[in-house]
């Protein structure tokens, strides 16, 4: 195994890179905690700062600073900016302070009903990084789309403009049935658009963390159509750089779609031209750290299609698995174990009689660390994977009964792919960037949790200090049971809270104080107790909101008692001395799969597990998915930890 001061990524070594994510990391606190942090100050208490690195990292602390600012309402000084860093211009430092003012504004949006060019607008999907995903109609042909829109703030940022319209030119010159079909790209209403054909079905992701593992053949059948298209995209001089399970979609007739094709990067030589300008600065990486490349982290703009073959191996890994080949705390950790660390067998994480030992090492050629060791073509790993497809009597992707499609409600896989009736988005937008390392991550859950007995059972997240401000989001993915009420799942407490919570008579509420006023909604409808569901708790200065998967609900306004709490965040229900004798245990009953606290505007509710992501308006994000031990981190930079009280994981 190499050492660690022997990779490196974009010119610095990874002992660099940890030593500006930590300090990062250490100035982010500094605004949480103080709301109002001196750049200045902060670097002269440093003492270390890495000459050769030295303009990348006040890059990043200037782009933390003006991003908590403008959340704060705190006043800007773009001159202050120039002298830290002398070698830029007026123009860069501008530049700089729009796009870290664009993460915290609300974007660009259309509403349902609205015409926009040949398209009528039905919803809003999802939004990230790079803009909006609408569902809509074409207004004469009556044909379903999915409309990706260029967010407004970074419109006129001219490497954001080019990644687009490099996305706009790689999907235009593709057609193959396992590749989502573009069908238009124009400016609309002054906004770049790019259409897509609209699929209804589940992500790999989505299906994984609801089902579980996927069987042999099923995902040796999806290997295959995967390894079709992407052998075709290759020979048409395009390269994905972002394959991932959570870019891979399965309709409702059994097949695969390869969507996002926003990180690829065109062959110069098939083309005609020089090779173009880099998508990104030699500091930033684009991909997934779970799944990319060890040469994609390290020079993203050295890569060819071997390092798809690399993601598409890790991909295999999940899907048979349940769990990404390299889990490390931080993005940053994960992709150090890409580069590092030995590359695991599939036999030692599911046992050798659930897979065959052929195939297992099969795959762990794909996911060798050096490009000349892997398979050399899509071709080839197409060829190889059928190798194991045996003929056999189990039904297969494409032979599905439409009587055997798992309805929402179900919760067992009784067969193999049963998927719920939900339409996606199928246009994946790319995930804000954290620091500049522009790490996505995908949730790693299966069917994971902690359950809480409604008795004694809580989980506090230790030293948890973000007070609320303004507005704050609780997104809980849960599993409500039947027990004592009136239960708390989430007290986000403190002088300003936010409180989602199960009332008396068994229906959802929120409720918060502000400016010492308390403030309650209980929805009008009673809480479907053994179903999993997205229950989301909104709060607005003094206004509530409560949403359910992904729609806001109804609901009536009640009256409570004020109540004096400190900061702190827990889960399924409080120690005893946090909240008045009066208020009562209040202990939850059910299981908890996925939790996210947000602060921000513009920001929607998640419908799905998947849309669970670590963006720039998020607090806290936690997965539960370490399956043992008394306490669980985490996933975003924060790096909370939750300790565990009485608490059973789901298995």
């Amino acid at each position: 195994m190499s050492g660690a001061g022997s990779t490196k990524f974009g010119g610095f070594d990874s002992s660099t890179m940890i030593w500006i994510n930590r300090r990062c990391d250490e100035f982010e606190r500094l605004w949480q905690q103080t709301q109002h942090a001196s750049l200045r100050d902060y670097l002269q208490s440093i003492d270390d700062e890495p000459p050769l690195a030295s303009e990348s990292f006040r890059r990043e602390l200037i782009y933390l600073d003006v991003f908590y600012r403008t959340r704060f309402g705190i006043e800007i000084h773009s001159k202050a900016y120039q002298e830290l860093i002398p070698t830029y211009d007026d123009h860069q430092i501008s530049q700089l302070m729009e796009s870290a003012i664009g993460m915290d504004v609300s974007p660009h949006e259309w509403q349902a009903g609205q015409r926009v060019g040949d398209y009528v607008i039905e919803a809003l999907i999802g939004r990230g990084g790079m803009g909006e995903v609408y569902r809509a109609t074409h207004e004469l042909m009556g044909r379903q789309v999915a409309i990706k829109v260029l967010r407004q703030s970074i419109h006129h940022d001219p490497l954001a403009r080019k990644r687009f319209e490099r996305e706009v030119h790689a999907t235009a010159g593709l057609s193959h049935p396992h590749i989502l079909a573009a069908l238009d790209a124009r400016q609309i209403n002054g906004v770049l658009c790019l259409v897509t054909q609209w699929v209804e079905g589940e992500t790999l992701s989505t299906i994984v963390a609801q089902d579980g593992p996927i069987p042999v053949e099923e995902t040796l059948q999806i290997g295959i159509q995967i390894a079709e298209a992407l052998q075709y995209a290759h020979q048409s001089g395009v390269i994905h750089r972002d394959i991932k399970p959570s870019n891979l979609l399965l309709d409702f007739k059994g097949d695969i779609k390869v969507l996002d094709l926003g990180l690829a990067k065109l062959r110069s030589e098939l083309d005609g031209v020089s090779s173009s300008e880099p998508l990104t600065s030699s500091q930033h990486m684009l991909g997934t750290a779970e799944f990319v490349s060890p040469e994609q982290a390290r020079s993203p703009d050295q890569v060819d299609a071997r390092c798809d073959i690399y993601s598409l191996g890790c991909t295999l890994f999940y899907l048979l698995s349940g769990k990404a080949p390299y889990q490390g705390d931080t993005g940053l950790d994960t992709v150090l174990q890409h580069c590092q660390a030995e590359v695991p067998g599939l036999v030692d994480v599911v046992g050798v009689e659930s897979i065959p030992i052929a195939l297992s090492d099969y795959v762990r050629s794909m996911m060798a660390k050096a490009p000349d060791e892997r398979p050399g073509t899509m071709s080839e790993v197409k060829e190889a994977l059928s190798q194991w497809l045996e003929p056999c009597d189990q039904p297969t992707l494409s032979s599905r009964d439409p009587e055997n499609v798992r309805t929402p409600n179900d919760s067992v896989r009784s067969r193999p792919f049963q998927y719920a009736g939900l339409a996606v988005a199928v246009v994946l937008m790319l995930g804000a960037v954290n620091h500049f390392f522009g790490f996505g991550t995908d949730l790693k859950a299966t069917a994971n949790g902690l359950r809480f007995d409604g008795q004694a059972s809580y989980a506090e997240v230790e030293g948890f200090n973000i007070p609320i401000n303004t507005i704050a989001i609780i997104e809980a993915w849960v599993t409500p049971q039947p027990g004592p009420s009136p239960s708390n799942l989430v007290n986000w407490l403190g002088d300003e809270s936010l409180i989602l919570f199960l009332s008396k008579d068994d229906r959802w509420g929120v409720a918060a104080m502000h400016r010492g006023r308390p403030i309650l909604e209980v929805s009008a409808e009673p809480v479907r107790f053994g179903q999993r569901q997205m229950v989301a708790a909104v709060r607005d200065t003094d206004q509530l909101q409560l949403w359910i998967d992904g729609e806001r609900v109804q609901t009536r306004s009640l009256n409570f008692e004020p109540f004096p709490s400190r900061l702190g965040l827990y889960l399924g229900g409080v120690p005893e001395g946090i909240l008045p004798i009066e208020q009562g245990p209040r202990f939850f009953s059910g299981e908890l799969h996925g939790l996210r606290l947000s602060m921000g505007k513009g920001f929607i509710p998640a419908a799905t597990a998947e849309q669970l992501t670590d963006t720039a308006a998020t607090i806290a994000l936690f997965r539960f998915d370490e399956n043992r031990g008394q306490s669980t981190r985490d996933h975003t930079e924060n790096q909370w930890n939750a300790r565990l009280v009485n608490v059973v994981w789901v298995p």
